[in-house]
């Protein structure tokens, strides 16, 4: 037991100086995306910024399409072997789909920005197959290398990511007009993240037997339909208010929003992301050995709770004086509006680092059940908000407000699955 005991500690040290290595290395991406910010504020309108938020909506369901989660369960199999045959499955299935995705978003793409009240979003509406692809694997060579421990590697695939998405935003706005430069480096910032963790031969193995890819991705099937689904509601639940601000808004509003939720967000896509990603390949060795990860679980949430508190109590205070001044007088909205998303942000970077607890577990049907209820939730809250002719603000508090709810629902949740005790025999492979 003392040994034991002893051998945790190191686990736990590890851990820290593991997420230490990504959450460093997504700071200096992040510094590199907000330095980048105030520059494309200017040079881009709000009607631009709401553009690439319907945009990256699109690649939010093209992405589930095109490789039905596999990226996201690359950490999970016992055996290396099965890890990396995920990530070719996810290669192959979203290269197959993009194929038949393209020509009708080609076709329906116009059809939906002309609803949504954004013709500029038809032009480049046949690139969100392509993009959804970049984006999912992007996500399972980070979670392969994460898996054998690359954490360096990993974080420093942020940074590239973000130095292309740096670069093409400034050159697409030489060469485009309207949103196409945003559009540019948001494709950019994937394929970037791919080429860096993919430059090193070493890492990559090499092709697999087509029959063994195939049987590992039937292995995870179950899995894989699971998260399809909490996937797709999800996606929708992001949806929801985006699609409402743009119909009964208009694009400005959506484009002060979308710039107010990107910049309220990026503590959490730094640390909770870090931690996060750390957590989720700590957790499943150690439920893989036939341990429990209830101490892991604890020791991460303390921490998490008092970064969320530094972090967020500063933007709910200093947000819509900031705004203005880093991102210009244009902007005075985005930092009104920054001030109750904060409030959501604080409970979402507690939850979202843990939330993979229940996937390691094997506690799948919960997913789905917790994403549904947060999709219809967030659709009432809409539809109130809809049909009593809400002003911005007032749906903005009724929307955080139902979204804490959640978060401290799955919190729960979550803590009640991370004190589950594996039993070896009737684990899943």
């Amino acid at each position: 037991m003392i040994q034991y005991a002893s051998l945790f500690n190191i686990k736990l040290s590890s851990f820290w100086r593991d997420a230490a290595w990504l959450a460093s290395s997504t700071a200096l991406a992040q510094l590199i995306a907000l330095a980048a910010r105030p520059i494309f504020s200017r040079l881009y309108t709000p009607a631009d910024f709401a553009a690439l938020n319907l945009f990256t909506i699109g690649v939010s369901f093209t992405a589930i399409a095109v490789t039905w989660r596999y990226e996201n369960l690359v950490q999970l199999p016992r055996r290396l072997a099965d890890g990396w045959r995920l990530v070719q499955a996810t290669a192959l299935l979203g290269g197959l789909t993009v194929l038949v995705l393209t020509p009708l978003a080609f076709w329906q793409g116009p059809v939906l920005a002309d609803w949504l009240d954004c013709p500029s979003l038809a032009r480049w509406a046949p690139l969100v197959p392509l993009a959804g692809l970049l984006y999912a694997l992007s996500i399972a060579l980070a979670g392969w290398h994460q898996r054998r421990r690359q954490f360096r590697s990993s974080g420093q695939s942020e940074v590239a990511g973000q130095l292309v998405y740096a670069g093409l935003g400034g050159l697409g706005w030489l060469l485009f007009t309207g949103p196409g430069g945003l559009i540019l480096a948001f494709l950019g910032t994937y394929g970037g993240k791919i080429f860096w963790l993919v430059k090193n031969r070493r890492d990559i193995y090499p092709p697999g037997s087509l029959v063994k890819i195939k049987a590992a991705a039937r292995r995870y099937g179950a899995l894989s339909k699971s998260l399809i689904f909490s996937q797709t509601c999800l996606t929708v639940t992001v949806a929801i208010p985006s699609f409402y601000i743009a119909r009964a808004h208009g694009a400005e509003e959506l484009g002060q929003f979308a710039l107010a939720w990107q910049i309220i967000v990026q503590p959490m896509n730094l640390l909770g992301n870090a931690i996060g990603n750390t957590y989720y390949q700590r957790a499943a060795e150690l439920w893989a050995q036939g341990s429990s990860f209830k101490d892991l679980w604890r020791s991460t949430v303390k921490k998490i709770i008092l970064m969320g508190l530094s972090v967020y109590g500063a933007a709910f205070c200093l947000s819509p004086w900031l705004f203005p001044l880093i991102f210009g007088q244009a902007w005075v909205k985005a930092g009104q509006y920054a001030v109750p998303l904060s409030v959501g942000a604080f409970f979402e970077m507690v939850t979202w680092p843990l939330s993979k607890t229940c996937l390691v577990v094997g506690a799948w049907r919960y997913v789905s059940l917790w994403h549904l209820a947060r999709t219809i939730s967030t659709a009432l809250v809409a539809l109130a908000a809809w049909r009593a002719a809400w002003g911005m603000r007032d749906f903005l508090m009724a929307f955080v407000l139902q979204q804490s709810l959640l978060y401290l629902v799955d919190f729960c949740a979550e803590w009640r699955f991370a004190g589950f005790r594996p039993n070896v025999d009737k684990r899943k492979p």
